[in-house]
């Protein structure tokens, strides 16, 4: 599906799980190189940057958990040129969506020139999209002191699988911006070759803010390194607690086994090696209470 959208003399065309007749229409109205248009096509696997003759083509993942529809990294190309920005995406990205209507229906635009260069919406668009991954990291951090508060609550056990999945879902996270450093070493040169000085200080706007998600991924890591290491504490203390249990349990009963075998024994002494055997169990029993045992 395409949708438009003009703002003065930039364009914005948003496509979403285009078709190749859909993408061949892109082709010819904006001029796109048979290379850009065959990998349209198809979802990339990796990030990449070309440089074309009349446009930039991007692709960047973004990891998603709490707003993806399908996928745990949703793909967003991008084809930009001087009066044109195009996005093509495989799966209802709600950051997109959402800043594309909010241009259509004026709440951010007080004025339809307001862009002079093509670029400039580009890098609003990475912003919003690196928003929205901090918006999942915070999401995430909010399970992260559920997670705590089950620890402390007695539920250890359960939270090995809890605080399992949060680790891969950020491990998940990290692998897939990693990438994104180097498509922008590319596309700052790329870019001011193509459209002027004024896009390297835009990236390096972007580039802080792709930062600050790596960095809030950092912290996340190590606080659930930390959590890991409470949980596996207190689940270690509490094993060790019951095996204790089970320990003096044992040695109480077994001077009462030995009784029962005596006495089917030899019936004549049975009084004595009752009397003998309580004193012993209330014996372990004070030695016990007094080593805070039990």
């Amino acid at each position: 599906m395409i949708t438009t959208q003009k703002m003065g003399a930039i364009t914005w065309v948003d496509v979403l799980s285009p078709t190749n007749e859909e993408i061949l229409l892109l082709q010819k109205t904006y001029k796109i190189n048979d290379e850009v248009t065959h990998d349209l096509m198809i979802p990339t696997i990796m990030p990449r940057i070309d440089e074309c003759d009349e446009h930039l083509y991007t692709v960047l993942h973004f990891p998603a958990s709490k707003h993806s529809h399908r996928e745990s990294a949703q793909e967003v190309d991008f084809i930009l040129g001087k009066t044109f920005l195009i996005t093509v995406r495989y799966d209802t990205i709600d950051s997109i969506y959402l800043l594309f209507k909010s241009f259509e229906v004026g709440s951010i635009l007080s004025d339809g020139n307001r862009f002079t260069h093509a670029f400039e919406l580009f890098f609003i668009v990475l912003r919003r999209l690196y928003e929205s991954v901090l918006d999942e990291l915070s999401s995430m951090e909010d399970r992260f002191d559920s997670v705590e508060e089950a620890i402390f609550d007695g539920k250890e056990k359960e939270m090995v699988v809890a605080i399992s999945r949060a680790s891969r879902t950020l491990l998940d996270f990290k692998r897939t911006l990693i990438p994104h450093e180097e498509v922008f070493e590319t596309l700052s040169d790329a870019g001011v070759r193509q459209l002027g000085k004024e896009f390297a200080k835009d990236v390096s706007i972007v580039v802080k803010e792709y930062h600050r998600a790596r960095a809030r991924i950092h912290d996340d890591i190590e606080a659930l390194v930390e959590l890991r290491e409470t949980n596996n504490t207190l689940l270690s203390s509490k094993q060790s607690e019951i095996i204790k249990i089970f320990t003096i349990l044992a040695f109480i009963t077994f001077p009462l086994t030995l009784l029962i075998a005596i006495i089917e024994a030899d019936r004549q002494i049975m009084w004595t090696l009752i009397i003998l055997v309580c004193a012993s169990v209330t014996g372990m029993f004070v030695f016990f209470r007094y080593k805070k045992w039990l």
